[in-house]
């Protein structure tokens, strides 16, 4: 299976995938609700979330991968705020069937998180980290068509698939890039 290094096993949901996906879920929303302005928040915000390193979109068990939770969530933030909160997905990987793979799953569950924007990219993380910090600060930047504050959110996790290190993040911090998170895994 791509991605698996030979690893027959390697798309089982493990147990310490299952906590990073636990802790990413309450992460992200406890983060939304803080800059949504609580319960019933009327501010409008824009989240971008920013995976780089997707895999395939769901495990073998048929369990969501980050991609597919991020989703969900942005749904719930936009439904819980009266559509004044959306999410924005940018979702990196690198192997061809991965990507093909990761596509098919997010397309399939896009009717259940209409709310969500969804962008692919297919490469190493470090070929697109430039672009992809490009759109959010246009996203961000009301001169350039943006309007909604943005708030962006990175996940690397580099722990699979023989991927080498973490990945660098290209470009260069502008003084009106919005403030970012970023969880990043061993």
């Amino acid at each position: 299976m791509p991605g698996s290094n030979g690893n027959a096993d390697y798309w089982d949901l493990k147990r310490n995938t299952q906590v990073k996906h636990d802790i990413l879920s309450s992460y992200l929303l406890q983060w939304a609700s803080i800059l949504s302005g609580g319960q019933g928040g009327a501010r409008r915000l824009a989240f971008h979330y920013v995976d780089g390193f997707a895999g395939r979109g769901r495990y073998s068990g048929g369990e969501p991968g980050s991609p597919l939770i991020a989703m969900e969530i942005g749904q719930e933030m936009y439904e819980h705020r009266g559509g004044n909160v959306r999410l924005n997905c940018y979702n990196v990987e690198q192997d061809p069937e991965n990507f093909a793979s990761l596509g098919k799953e997010v397309e399939e569950a896009r009717p259940r998180y209409p709310s969500v924007e969804v962008t692919y990219f297919q490469g190493p993380f470090q070929e697109h980290s430039d672009e992809i910090l490009r759109l959010i600060r246009d996203a961000y930047d009301p001169g350039l068509g943006g309007h909604r504050r943005a708030h962006p959110f990175g996940l690397l996790d580099h722990c699979g698939g023989g991927r080498s290190g973490p990945p660098a993040l290209g470009g260069r911090q502008s003084n009106n890039a919005p403030p970012a998170q970023l969880l990043r895994t061993p």
